[in-house]
């Protein structure tokens, strides 16, 4: 009789820590934002060996090029993602693609866009 409770509470034991475990969310922590972006990527960002002071503002939602050899267009930012290690991820609106950016510091960033690093 002791052995058969002695079975059943171990098949119990084992099938409440099997459901426990078939139960586990993934978290994910790269996933996907639609706010703002973060604001240590904020403010005007200048070209390396731009002699015309190209370069990229960077707004909450707008990442706009300015200068006469960048891309004068502004791309509103649809969503982006952290990959860690200072890595973005930046999907733009309307099917313009997206962009990878990888800050340093708060005083140089690089993207890969014409001029590839940026300083401020």
């Amino acid at each position: 009789m002791k052995l058969k409770n002695y079975v059943l509470t171990g098949i119990a034991a084992l099938s409440f820590g099997g459901a426990m475990l078939a139960n586990q969310s993934n978290a994910d922590a790269s996933s996907w934002h639609y706010g703002a972006l973060p604001k240590v990527l904020r403010g005007n960002w200048y070209a390396q060996g731009s002699h015309n002071k190209s370069g990229e503002t960077i707004t909450k939602y707008f990442i706009v090029g300015f200068g006469s050899y960048s891309d004068t267009s502004s791309h509103v930012v649809n969503r982006w993602k952290y990959l860690g290690n200072h890595y973005y991820k930046i999907q733009y609106l309307e099917g313009a693609g997206s962009n990878s950016l990888h800050y340093f510091n708060r005083h140089h960033i690089t993207m890969n866009t014409f001029w590839h690093s940026y300083y401020r």
